[in-house]
């Protein structure tokens, strides 16, 4: 049997972030989002936010996919890719943030009780969760995510195309 034909047994995932506002920490109009390559998974959403809200809310709705679909991925060792060089950063040598972000990190970081995953930064080139960012509108979303609790998704009326968490 060729190597081709083996599935790996690291699952790359990416995640993005972006705010329209003029600085980092105005809160704005914003993007973020998803990807998984292998899967065939690109998911993106409008969010608000200052520009490091936007990328924690990125990797924090990716996280809530993956452990939605933990039973599938169990088999898989699961690295985390970005080009969000500041929460990449913050996440990789656990360094303290400050209190406007300290709900998402900590949010972040109680997902490591679940799973095992490592963050890592990328280019943007290399970042497919970027791929069409610009180009095509996110849809709107009939999933309220909050990320200070377990009880955040609202699934009553999910529309075709939406994603449920």
């Amino acid at each position: 049997m060729s190597d081709e034909n083996q599935i790996s047994d690291v699952l790359r995932c990416y995640f993005f972030g972006i705010s329209f506002g003029k600085k980092d920490d105005e809160k704005a109009k914003g993007l973020s989002g998803f990807a998984i390559p292998d899967l065939g998974v690109l998911y993106k959403d409008s969010c608000r936010g200052t520009l490091y809200e936007c990328q924690y809310k990125g990797i924090l709705t990716l996280l809530r996919f993956l452990e939605s679909n933990r039973k599938s991925l169990r088999e898989f060792d699961i690295e985390i890719h970005s080009d969000a060089a500041v929460v990449v950063y913050q996440l990789r040598h656990q360094k303290t943030v400050s209190g406007g972000l300290k709900r998402f990190f900590n949010a972040v970081n109680a997902h490591k009780s679940n799973m095992s995953f490592k963050v890592s930064w990328v280019p943007s080139k290399e970042n497919p969760a970027l791929s069409g960012t610009l180009e095509t509108p996110p849809l709107k979303s009939d999933i309220e995510i909050r990320f200070d609790d377990k009880k955040s998704a609202n699934i009553e009326r999910l529309g075709k195309g939406h994603l449920r968490l």
